[in-house]
């Protein structure tokens, strides 16, 4: 009874499992079912099992819960009975629930382990606080100084997009776990590409710059509605070769709309190459859209586009303080002014690191997990059994799907939740305080302190002169954050990646 192999479970009964099912006798039935087993029949947790472990054995990537969770899902809908508990469940009038936690527990019943823990080190210097505090206050002299609109203040930040998962943890067989294998494909190689996502002060989220690791447009994915253009191609200042495509959509409808350039660098990051063609690309078009909007609406509001002076929020990252980025700005675009985050502190004091990003990363996760969970049910009603199921992880496949979702990532976050959203991540790093006459008066009276006497502009001139950077460089810039698959709110994350009405009209699994 309480050794491996005891009825119903792998390992054999606990003494936990016993004490609850003391404190169930005692506390009498539940009219919701609350404390049963899960209610799915066991040929379809096994089918569910079986369709796991299909796809973790090919080993083509790290498996966590988050990413083996759309396959259960699409094996349950294959079914009939599955699929009417399984939305009775959505609705929480059944005890089926396909969390994230009910696939971890149905695994660890069955002998599966989880190995390789993973998580983020950055710490925040001790005086982040007073650091941040005087960011904001140079950006309120700028706002204070040129009548600098929210809509002309911008954060742009990179992050880490991977093809297929390398961080984390991952889920192993029980046959796997016995002989203790947990090797996976291509581990230490970076398959992944570099995301420059940008948002304003009031709330648009720009169009998106993407980077791969490539020396020609075949880097690229192709199509019909969409084509490239040149748009920068020079050597980075370490001497490599970058080219930047700018990207035209030629149609409405295009999936990459939203993806304004595509740049092809010696190792996937960005450099001062790829940022010279964000600025020339996407930040400069914004910029000209927006204050011809704003003055078409009031003209007294803000001055002509070339003459407005506006502001670019970056990170003390190389890309953005090279000289030769730098002397770019100044003699091309000299109405734009750079003002760099304290090193140290993006997870505080920069908008994109504070939500912004994670929420770009949930819209990626959802729609993986509604393609995995179509192609499951696809393959499933095709004839395939579910220990054949396979969903494919090379990276002309995954990069194509993750352009298309990011393209629709900045499509979903235009809406009112999105920009409500948006600005709520500007918020929580005060920057947002920026604004308020009190906050404006307190940067007058420290102009110096903050900016140095030699550089202090007057209040009725221009200022001509870069905001200082601190001359140090912050080493966790570039952090690639957190792969996508990862989720935050995992309970009730997967009933977006289902077509419910579908589902709820249907008489079979064929009409799904």
């Amino acid at each position: 009874m309480f050794g491996p192999g005891s009825p119903g479970k792998f390992s054999g009964i606990t003494r936990q499992d016993v004490k609850q099912i003391v404190r169930a006798k005692n506390q009498g039935e539940k009219a919701d079912g609350r404390g049963r087993p899960n209610a799915l029949p066991l040929d379809l947790s096994n089918d569910i099992l079986a369709s796991l472990s299909s796809i973790v054995k090919t080993r083509t990537c790290i498996f966590s819960a988050s990413l083996l969770q759309p396959i259960a899902i699409g094996t349950i809908l294959a079914s009939q009975e599955g699929r009417q508990l399984l939305n009775q469940g959505r609705a929480g009038n059944s005890i089926v629930c396909c969390s994230i936690r009910y696939i971890q527990r149905l695994m660890k019943s069955n002998g599966w382990r989880n190995v390789k823990p993973q998580g983020d080190t950055r710490k925040l210097p001790a005086d982040w606080s007073d650091l941040r505090w005087r960011f904001v206050l140079r950006l309120a002299y700028l706002v204070f100084a040129h009548s600098i609109p929210k809509a002309c203040v911008v954060n742009a930040d990179h992050t880490g997009i991977m093809f297929t998962q390398i961080k984390g943890k991952t889920w192993i067989t029980p046959d796997m776990a016995a002989e203790q294998d947990k090797s996976i494909q291509g581990h230490g190689e970076k398959r992944q590409f570099t995301l420059l996502a940008s948002t304003s002060a009031s709330g648009h989220v720009l169009n998106h710059q993407v980077v791969v690791q490539g020396k020609s447009i075949g880097c690229l994915p192709a199509g019909t509605l969409w084509r490239y253009d040149d748009c920068v191609s020079a050597k980075n200042s370490k001497g490599l070769e970058s080219t930047c495509f700018y990207v035209r959509a030629c149609d409405v409808g295009s999936p990459v709309a939203n993806i304004a350039s595509s740049c092809c660098t010696s190792n996937h990051w960005g450099d001062d190459v790829t940022s010279k063609a964000y600025v020339i690309s996407i930040l400069v078009p914004y910029f000209k859209q927006k204050l011809q909007a704003i003055r078409a609406v009031d003209p007294t509001r803000c001055k002509p586009f070339g003459e407005q002076v506006c502001v670019l929020i970056v990170d003390c990252w190389w890309g953005w303080m090279d000289a030769s980025f730098r002397d770019f700005m100044k003699q091309n675009v000299p109405w734009i002014r750079l003002l760099f985050v304290p090193a140290g502190c993006t997870p505080v004091a920069q908008p994109m690191d504070a939500g912004i990003i994670a929420k770009v990363k949930g819209i990626l996760r959802t729609l993986y997990g509604r393609w995995a969970c179509d192609l499951t049910v696809a393959q499933i009603e095709g004839g395939s059994k579910p220990e054949d199921v396979k969903i494919p992880s090379n990276v002309k496949t995954c990069r194509l799907n993750l352009f298309t979702w990011l393209s629709e990532a900045a499509s979903r976050m235009r809406d009112e939740e999105g920009a409500k959203g948006i600005v709520h991540c500007w918020r929580s790093t005060q920057l947002l305080r920026a604004w308020d006459h009190e906050v404006q008066q307190e940067a007058a009276k420290m102009a110096s302190e903050l900016f140095g006497r030699d550089a202090l502009p007057v209040l009725t001139g221009v200022l001509v002169v870069e905001v200082d950077r601190s001359g140090t460089e912050d080493r966790e810039a570039a952090f690639p954050g957190l792969p996508f698959p990862e989720a935050e709110q995992p309970d009730r994350d997967w009933v977006q990646w289902v077509n419910w009405e579908k589902v709820t009209s249907s008489t079979g699994p064929s009409s799904y």
